[in-house]
């Protein structure tokens, strides 16, 4: 990938994030995403990033995200479907015994 600081530099010199990302080979949402740890870090323009370095950057983007997933899910007991599954007479297929009408 290309430095990250090339990037938003690229960006705030005035290329749309589309070019940028077509001509540093990465996704618009990684343009995206640098974008919005640039600005959470304070560097809203090309003066700010004279004082950036490249390793701040990729420590915020190393960082977890403080929303996690939520708690009250509980993952599924797939040892229990599959010994389910497994029974006799036990079928996969869901059978509709109506048509559906459009």
């Amino acid at each position: 990938m290309s430095d990250y600081l090339t990037v938003v530099r690229a960006v705030y010199s005035g290329l749309s994030q589309r070019e940028v990302a077509k001509t540093h080979e990465v996704s618009r949402n990684t343009v995206a995403l640098l974008l919005r740890q640039a600005k959470s870090l304070g560097w809203l323009t090309l003066e700010d990033l004279k004082q950036a370095d490249n390793v701040s950057l990729s420590a915020a983007l190393g960082k977890e995200s403080s929303v996690s997933r939520d708690e009250t899910f509980r993952m599924p007991d797939y040892e229990y479907v599959h010994t389910e599954l497994a029974k006799p007479h036990v079928t996969l297929n869901v059978s509709v015994k109506q048509p559906f009408e459009i």
